[in-house]
């Protein structure tokens, strides 16, 4: 009796842990906005090497949560949206994570002054200054995602991979099969050796 509930209970918690990484999968797939408010935390590679070597671009997979935006206070790191240029000559409204300068205030209300890693020729600090193609852009409440918790070392590059997988309708598709065939085998191979057990040990009762 004490074994078949612990099997119940471990076939719960495994398929519910199936149940919520999929849930993650699908939400920060086709809703990354999203995912900090779902789950109260949100993980990204980063792309560019500005805060290096704090932060490794390609490399490090970094944890942000949600944070009370009245309690951020300046060299904190946060991630936010903001405007990069691209290549064609256009902005593109993408995530930053760079360290905060200064908290002010003007008429509109709170905004934050950015920093990176990057210094001058003197080795001061350079200011972030973000624009996009109607002039300059400042950085509100709205804007921020989150607070950095700590990086993933080599996990950057691994989920930029798998990104560029889901891309694809048809990867998407192979990538679930591929899940569902894992399970159901898992289930098969952890399974089935009981069974013969049973069987092996009824046979030798009845000799």
């Amino acid at each position: 009796m004490k074994n078949k509930k612990r099997k119940i209970i471990s076939n719960i918690a495994f398929y519910a842990l199936i149940l919520i990484m999929g849930i993650f999968i699908f939400v920060n797939a086709f809703m990354p906005t999203k995912v900090i408010q779902v789950f109260g935390f949100q993980g990204m590679p980063v792309l560019t090497p500005s805060m290096e070597p704090v932060i490794k671009a390609k490399n490090d997979y970094i944890i942000v949560t949600q944070t009370d935006v009245d309690k951020l206070k300046k060299d904190d790191i946060i991630s936010f949206y903001t405007y990069l240029p691209t290549i064609d000559g256009g902005f593109s409204r993408q995530i930053v994570t760079h360290y905060i300068y200064e908290v002010n205030e003007d008429q509109d209300g709170r905004f934050f002054v950015t920093y990176s890693e990057m210094t001058d020729v003197n080795g001061d600090k350079i200011i972030d200054e973000w624009e996009n193609s109607d002039g300059p852009v400042i950085i509100r409440d709205d804007d921020i995602i989150g607070k950095y918790q700590f990086k993933i070392p080599l996990l950057g590059g691994l989920i930029i991979f798998v990104q560029g997988i889901f891309k694809s309708p048809i990867m998407i598709l192979l990538v679930i099969l591929n899940i569902t065939i894992f399970v159901v085998l898992f289930k098969y191979i952890f399974s089935k050796p009981k069974k013969d057990d049973e069987k092996w040990r009824g046979m030798n009762l009845l000799k």
